[in-house]
C-alpha cells in the first residue's frame, strides 16, 4: 500500500532475532505483502490493546456474575461456564502473542476460576459486586 510522502514519517529500529521472526510469521499468517505493511499492522493492534482489554474484562466480569447469581438456574449457569471457558481461553491466546506476562498472568487466574465453574463451583466475589477478574480501571 502506497503512502503519502506528506504524512508518512519513516523510522528506523531494531528488533531481537525471535520477536521479528513472530513478525514474520504474522506476515506470512495474515499474507501481509511487505514487512512494513505486517508491522504498521501490528503496532496499530498494540495501540487499541488496551481498549479492548477493558472491554474484555467486562465481558468476563458479566459471564462471573451469572455463574456466581442466586437467581440464575443451574443450566444456565453451567452454559454460561462453558462460554467463558471458550471465551477465556481465547483471551488467553490472544494475550500471550501480543502482551507482557503480568497481563496474562490475570487471564491464566480466570481460566482457572471459568474451569472451576464449568464443575460447577461457586465463583466467589461477583455476588458480592466485586469485579471479576481484572477490573478495568476507568
Amino acid at each position: 500500500m502506497a503512502h503519502n510522502p506528506e504524512t508518512t514519517v519513516r523510522k528506523i529500529f531494531t528488533l531481537p532475532k525471535d520477536l521479528w521472526e513472530k513478525v514474520e510469521n504474522y506476515r506470512f499468517e495474515s499474507r501481509a505483502k511487505t514487512e512494513a505493511e505486517a508491522m504498521r499492522v501490528l503496532i496499530e493492534y498494540g495501540l487499541r490493546f488496551e481498549d479492548h482489554a477493558k472491554l474484555a474484562n467486562k465481558e468476563v466480569a458479566l459471564f462471573g456474575a451469572i455463574i456466581s447469581s442466586a437467581d440464575v438456574p443451574d443450566e444456565i449457569k453451567k452454559q454460561t461456564g462453558e462460554l467463558m471457558l471458550d471465551f477465556v481461553k481465547a483471551l488467553a491466546k490472544t494475550v500471550n502473542d501480543f502482551a507482557d506476562a503480568g497481563f496474562y498472568d490475570e487471564y491464566r487466574k480466570a481460566l482457572r476460576k471459568a474451569e472451576a465453574a464449568k464443575q460447577g463451583e461457586q465463583i466467589s466475589g461477583a455476588s458480592t459486586g466485586a469485579k471479576y477478574p481484572n477490573p478495568p480501571t476507568e
